[in-house]
C-alpha cells in the first residue's frame, strides 16, 4: 500500500517534536555566565577599605597659676586695691589698717629700690647720666656754651656749601618782608644777620615778578617771606614760611643739613649735643638668642662695654 509523500513528511514532523518535548535540558557550569559572551570571567567585587579613625590630640594639662608670694609686688599690684576696696566700703579698724600697712610696705619697698639705683648709677659711669649732659649750673653752663660754639661751625660749614633764597612780596602785600629781611638774613646797622654772620650766598625773589611767580609756583609756595635752604646741584630744604625768630631759623638749618645729607655724620653729631652717649640699633642688636631677662640684660652689659664673647 502506497501512502502519499504529504503523509509521510506530517508523520515525521509529530515523530520529531514527540521527542524533543521527551528529553530533559542538560545543566552547564557556564550557564551563569552564558550573558558575558567573551567577558564571562568576572574579578571579585573589591572589600571596602576602611578608614583610618583620626587620632585625637591629646589635651595639655592647664598648670595652674603660680600664686604670688606674700607681699612681693605682683601680690601687692594684685591686692592693694581689693583692701582699698574694702576698707571704703567698710572703715573698720582692720580693714583700713590692713590697706595702710600694704601701703606702707609698698612706700618702703620704693624708697629700698630708689637709694639702691643712685649706688648703680653712681658707680656706673654708663648710667650716670651727669656724664653725658653735666646736672650742676656750672658744668652745664659750659655745656651749653660749648654746644652753641660747636652748633655756629656747623652752621659755618653749612654755608660753605649751601646758600640761603627768601621769597618776599611788594610792601603793600608783604610789610613784614623787608624787616624779617634786614633783621634775621642780611643784617643793618644793628643787627649782622644770618647771611652776614656765617657767609651764606643770599637771593631775594620777589613773588611778584613774572620769575618769581614761576619760582614760587615750582616749590608750591602760598606765603611770603618763605625761605629756602639751596645746596647744589638739586637740593631745596624749605625753612619757614612766614616770619620766625633768629634762632628757630638757626635750628632749621642745621636741621634742614641733616636731613639733606649736607653735613657729615660726624659734623651732624656736633649738632645734637642731648643725643651724645645715646643706644642706636647696632648697639642693640645681641648676639644671642636666650629670652631670659637677667640673662639678655647681662649679655646688653658685656656687649655695650666691649665684652660680649
Amino acid at each position: 500500500m502506497k501512502f502519499p509523500p504529504l503523509f509521510l513528511l506530517g508523520i515525521y514532523l509529530a515523530g520529531t517534536a514527540c521527542l524533543a518535548q521527551g528529553q530533559a535540558p542538560s545543566y552547564s557550569q557556564f550557564e551563569p555566565f552564558k550573558g558575558d559572551g567573551y567577558y564571562w570571567y568576572a574579578k571579585p567585587a573589591p572589600e571596602p577599605q576602611k578608614q583610618a579613625s583620626t587620632p585625637v590630640p591629646a589635651v595639655p594639662k592647664q598648670e595652674a597659676p603660680k600664686k604670688s608670694e606674700p607681699l612681693s609686688m605682683k601680690w601687692l599690684r594684685e591686692n592693694m586695691p581689693v583692701l582699698l576696696e574694702k576698707a571704703v566700703d567698710n572703715p573698720t579698724q582692720e580693714n583700713v589698717s590692713n590697706y595702710m600697712y600694704a601701703q606702707r610696705v609698698l612706700l618702703d619697698k620704693s624708697q629700698n629700690f630708689s637709694s639702691k639705683v643712685k649706688d648703680v648709677v653712681a658707680t656706673d659711669p654708663f648710667l650716670d647720666e651727669n656724664n653725658r649732659v653735666p646736672i650742676s649750673q656750672f658744668a652745664n653752663t659750659a655745656f651749653q656754651r660749648k654746644s652753641q660754639q660747636d652748633q655756629s661751625e656747623m652752621i659755618k660749614v653749612l654755608a660753605s656749601r649751601s646758600g640761603i633764597w627768601l621769597f618776599t612780596d611788594k610792601p603793600e602785600r608783604c610789610m613784614a618782608c623787608k624787616d624779617y629781611e634786614s633783621n634775621v638774613l642780611t643784617g643793618n646797622s644793628g643787627v649782622s644777620g644770618l647771611v652776614k654772620e656765617f657767609g651764606f650766598n643770599y637771593r631775594s625773589i620777589d613773588v611778584s615778578t613774572e620769575q618769581g611767580r614761576n619760582a614760587a609756583k615750582r616749590f608750591g609756595l602760598k606765603v611770603t617771606p618763605t625761605t629756602v635752604l639751596v645746596a647744589p646741584p638739586n637740593k631745596f630744604i624749605l625753612l619757614s614760611q612766614g616770619l620766625m625768630a633768629e634762632d628757630v631759623l638757626r635750628e632749621r638749618l642745621l636741621i634742614g643739613a641733616r636731613m639733606a645729607g649736607i653735613l657729615t655724620a660726624q659734623e651732624s653729631a656736633l649738632t645734637l649735643p642731648y643725643n651724645k652717649g645715646l643706644l642706636q640699633n647696632s648697639d642693640i642688636d645681641l648676639p644671642t638668642e636666650n629670652t631670659n631677662p637677667t640673662d639678655v640684660m647681662d649679655t646688653l652689659r658685656k656687649h655695650i662695654k666691649g665684652n660680649a664673647p
